[in-house]
């Protein structure tokens, strides 16, 4: 509580000996606009600079593992610039503060050892690769405001669990749950319209996952290598499947088309080496190259492309 409530205090220089920031240590300075902390520097207690309101730019070096409680409380802080947090590998605990409106590019990409992190209902914007490589983070929920899930956020997650979305979101972005390697299942709200490319690519423990109906393409690589994925009901108003869409998802067993669907392409379940039964729709126009190469499949079905096959 060393400069507790100096409101006249516009900018402070803290020497390198400096290892820690204590509670309260700056709270109420409401004129400190500048704040650097030097890379020494570890903790950061709760409510250090609690009602700094003046705040404008904030710097933390990597060497910060922990920031406590409320400590950036009610300093009109609305947004974690980019790479703000990026490659702090040792970063253990961190509070944003409810005023908080946006999570920009890479903010907290690569702390590894970051196990949580609770996002306020404030935020609406999180943007690409916001998560990314948080190798240790295991639980995250989504606020009600946040449309997007943006590219990349969650890439390489690899103990990520359980992951909450609100129904206001509508999509989710290129790669978004790639790599995440623990991610046994997820409940995308019926208000998702579009899954992009290798969204779930790589998530080897991802047993099921239901599309909402208003989903009208399954992109590239979307399943690719999810290696624990038994079956797909995919619902009417999908009209493509695309390239490497499924493939390896070595145990995927049966697979529901819908009606709806027009084309299939290439590689599309290549190597889904339990693949037996699959029902062609009476609009599908289009196979692509290999698309069930290395599968067990038979097909059933009718419209323009009617025959009975088997893999040998």
């Amino acid at each position: 509580m060393a400069f507790d409530g100096c409101t006249r205090l516009e900018g402070i220089s803290i020497p390198e000996s400096v290892v820690s920031i204590g509670p309260s240590a700056f709270s109420n300075c409401s004129s400190l606009t500048n704040l650097s902390i030097p890379e020494n520097v570890t903790t950061v207690g709760d409510s250090a600079f609690l009602s700094c309101w003046g705040l404008t730019s904030v710097t933390i070096p990597s060497s910060v593992t922990e920031i406590g409680r409320l400590a950036f409380g009610n300093c009109g802080i609305t947004s974690i610039n980019e790479s703000t947090f990026s490659g702090c590998a040792n970063l253990l605990n961190v509070t944003i503060p409810d005023s908080v409106l946006s999570i920009h590019e890479s903010a907290f990409r690569a702390c590894s050892s970051l196990p949580d992190i609770d996002i306020p209902d404030s935020v609406v914007n999180i943007n690409a690769q916001a998560f990314r490589d948080c190798s240790n983070l295991t639980n995250i929920t989504i606020p009600n405001g946040v449309t997007n899930i943006s590219e990349g956020i969650f890439l390489g997650c690899r103990r990520l669990t359980s992951v909450s979305l609100s129904n206001t979101v509508t999509s989710i972005g290129t790669s978004a749950f790639s790599g995440c390697s623990s991610l046994t299942g997820l409940h995308i709200p019926d208000s998702v319209t579009d899954i992009g490319t290798s969204a779930f690519a790589n998530c080897s423990q991802l047993a099921s996952l239901a599309i909402p109906t208003g989903v009208t393409s399954i992109e590239d690589r979307t399943f690719g290598n999810c290696v624990s994925l038994t079956n797909m009901n995919l619902p009417e108003g999908i009209i493509s499947i695309g390239d490497s869409a499924f493939n390896f998802c070595t145990i995927l067993t049966d697979v529901n088309l819908p009606n709806s669907l027009v084309s299939i392409g290439d590689f599309a379940f290549q190597s889904c080496s339990n693949l037996e039964n699959i029902n062609l729709g009476s609009e599908l126009t289009s196979i692509g190259t290999k698309a069930f190469d290395r599968t067990k499949v038979i097909f059933q079905g009718v419209g323009p492309l009617k025959y009975l096959t088997s893999a040998p």
